[in-house]
């Protein structure tokens, strides 16, 4: 079997492919990402900064990758660098509908990419229940500065909840079955 090397360090993505596989390998890329065109296009090319990188040091490795990034009206809200930006964030999200858009870029016998489009309805907090959310759950490692998994913030949601955690599933586990990759039957939800 094909090893399988997953270009990121997000636990939440290493915890999303082992709901399809156990048998993997995730590497830091050591890429700088950037900001392209529009939201699509930087979730997107970072995905494939993260894939070639990967793809480059492990040569017949089936490689995934992804970038995620949050947006509203253009406008990309990506990891906030302190707590004061993470309230900033949320403030500004709070109460509006806004898109999650995953980049994913996969080397298998060929290459696939493509972007998985969520969207997200926060809900709309005071100045204190966001400063405690912050506090309680950390999420400056977050794009938009929240995590849907601590079930705390988003009121709705449109689309693929594991997009919004950080990387789709369902076209992963279709790809990796043409590949030949055995992935787990579990049902994705």
């Amino acid at each position: 079997m094909k090893r399988i090397i997953l270009a990121s360090a997000s636990p939440r993505r290493q915890q999303l492919l082992k709901k399809l596989t156990d048998d993997f390998t995730a590497i830091t890329p050591a890429v700088e990402e950037r900001e392209y065109e529009t939201p699509q296009l930087t979730a997107q090319g970072n995905a494939r900064l993260k894939g070639l990188y990967a793809a480059r040091k492990y040569p017949g490795a089936i490689i995934i990758a992804c970038d995620t990034v949050v947006a509203r009206g253009g406008k990309i809200y990506g990891k906030p660098k302190s707590e004061e930006e993470a309230v900033r964030m949320l403030k500004e999200l709070g109460g509006k509908w806004h898109e999650v858009y995953s980049g994913m870029f996969i080397k298998a016998d060929k290459v696939y990419e493509y972007c998985a489009l969520s969207k997200v309805l926060l809900k709309e907090l005071d100045d204190f229940e966001i400063r405690e959310y912050v506090r309680s759950f950390r999420p400056l490692d977050k794009a938009g500065a929240y995590g849907i998994q601590d079930k705390a913030v988003v009121a709705d949601y449109e689309g693929d909840y594991h997009n919004i955690v950080g990387m789709p599933l369902s076209d992963l586990q279709r790809i990796l079955r043409e590949n030949g990759i055995d992935v787990k039957e579990e049902v994705l939800c």
